[in-house]
């Protein structure tokens, strides 16, 4: 940013081309250089002409006379913005990715709700070295917020912001709205209720987010900061807000279920509406782990489909979700076992996932990250399987797509001219071993063709001759390949339901993509 010839040639002059705040440093390093007679190396800011901030990266040595008496300085700087711009990038990434496992780990242990969320707070402040985070949860009502978890400057708990109505405060307000609430202008943030402490304390920045379960909002997610917050940090608190509310929401259902419980011990009469319940509250558990709707996609046609077991919540589940630039992920897996521990290991997977694609990471790279966060999460011997993938629709011709698979039933690939193709599975269980390694295909999915992802209540359906079984969701999904992808899901769920005379009714999903 100097012009040539325009350098004054002292050390004044380089001074002040430097950053005011990376002065100091730069003066003692050439002072020390100076003094013992060495060179040195030295990263700072410069500041252009035009205002701009470039990183150099800068070297240097004392240039001496035959009796080692100084007479001049003389070193080199280059421009080192681009690599230091990379590196900031790739920790941010880091730590996004960092979050997301601690929170997943959190999240699943047997402690009590207060200790998990108290858990999660204490890992944004560990990340991201926020000045303070703090969760609140709604009550059943949802007209007051309980707050149950602090962690940064502020640790306690109770105080004038313990209880707040909703609708009141920046905090009520975001439950209110259920609308996030970010700024890095704090003081001067219309909302914010005490500037003089956000003035005394040296707060910029806020970013409120409310913790949504389907369309009811049980809490809310706040952090404080006293730096500008950027646009990754705040990406990745939204990204694990999913995965708190379904945490919230899942303990207050099973808070129900005990209350439930509890009665009936005393009221035999109740036992019929007890299981009513309980096949209620499984359903609310697994569509906390289910999307309401699949996106609209131009030059795609998909459709998902679960159907429940007997009583208690599964470990099916299945996504699809945009990752910019017409790149969309998609998902399904199951975790063994039944139950609110299932339900747990479910929301880890399917969060870690979605997580792991939506930071950039590729299929493989995915089934990695939530492999790792299974298996430091104590799942007592439960394993998970599941397929995830990428798919393109930027332009009009033939899709690409990249599918990892961990132990999960075959996709079927149903092309255009009748061929039917089993995508076998390539890699291991999912939280079973070590350091495991998954690879990838990659293949076009022409206009016209059908990608089927299944659960293996598909093929475990049993009726007269046995299992429904490869074969017959094979015939079945040629039989309808040619029809929408909502007539294909619901045809081969409708097929197993008729097929299933020994009502094994184990939980099953279907997901169907098909190119437009």
């Amino acid at each position: 940013g100097i012009e040539v010839g325009s350098f004054g040639g002292t050390f004044d002059a380089f001074l002040a081309a430097v950053h005011s705040d990376d002065r100091e440093a730069v003066v003692e390093v050439v002072q020390q250089a100076i003094e013992h007679r060495s060179r040195f190396d030295i990263s700072y800011r410069t500041v252009g002409a035009d205002g701009s901030t470039r990183w150099i990266q800068g070297s240097g040595a004392p240039l001496l006379d035959r009796d080692g008496e100084l007479q001049l300085m003389s070193g080199v700087g280059r421009d080192a913005t681009e690599e230091v711009l990379d590196q900031e990038l790739l920790h941010r990434r880091a730590s996004g990715a960092a979050l997301a496992a601690d929170v997943g780990r959190a999240l699943v242990r047997s402690e009590t709700i207060d200790v998990r969320l108290q858990s999660v707070a204490e890992a944004i402040v560990d990340h991201f070295d926020v000045a303070f985070a703090r969760i609140w949860q709604s009550d059943r009502a949802g007209e007051v917020l309980r707050l149950r978890a602090s962690a940064g400057m502020y640790r306690h708990l109770d105080g004038e912001h313990a209880l707040v109505r909703v609708g009141e405060l920046k905090i009520g307000r975001i439950a209110s709205a259920r609308r996030s609430h970010v700024t890095n202008e704090l003081l001067g943030d219309p909302q914010l209720s005490d500037p003089e402490w956000a003035r005394r304390e040296g707060m910029q920045a806020f970013a409120g987010f409310p913790l949504m379960v389907r369309d009811r909002c049980v809490g809310v997610l706040g952090v404080f900061a006293r730096d500008a917050l950027t646009a990754d940090v705040i990406g990745s608190l939204a990204s694990i807000t999913d995965s708190v509310a379904v945490a919230i929401d899942q303990h207050e259902e099973a808070q129900r279920v005990r209350e439930l419980l509890e009665e009936t011990e005393s009221e035999r009469a109740r036992a019929e509406t007890l299981l009513s319940e309980r096949q209620r509250v499984a359903s609310v558990l697994q569509e906390s782990l289910l999307p309401p709707t699949l996106p609209e996609i131009d030059r795609l046609d998909v459709a998902g489909a679960y159907r429940a077991g007997i009583e208690e919540v599964g470990g099916d589940f299945y996504d699809l979700f945009p990752l910019g630039g017409e790149r969309w992920g998609f998902m399904i897996g199951d975790v063994c076992g039944r139950g609110p521990e299932a339900a747990r290991y479910t929301a880890v997977a399917r969060h870690s996932l979605r997580t792991a694609l939506s930071l950039g990471g590729n299929p493989a790279m995915a089934l990695v990250a939530v492999d790792e966060a299974l298996r430091t999460s104590g799942t007592d011997g439960r394993f998970c399987t599941a397929v995830c993938g990428v798919v393109s629709t930027a332009d009009g011709g033939a899709s690409p797509v990249r599918i990892g698979i961990a132990g999960h039933p075959p996709p079927l690939l149903l092309r255009t001219d009748g061929s039917v193709e089993e995508l076998a599975s390539t890699g291991p269980l999912l939280g079973v071993v070590p350091r495991a390694d998954f690879s990838e295909r990659s293949f076009e999915l022409e206009p016209g063709d059908v990608l089927v992802l299944y659960t293996d209540g598909m093929i475990e359906a049993r009726g007269s001759d046995g299992l429904f079984g490869h074969d017959r969701l094979r015939a079945v999904a040629t039989s309808l390949a040619a029809e929408p992808a909502r007539a294909i899901t619901d045809g081969l769920v409708s097929a197993v339901n008729e097929y299933d005379s020994m009502q094994t009714h184990d939980d099953l999903a279907v997901l169907t993509l098909r190119r437009r």
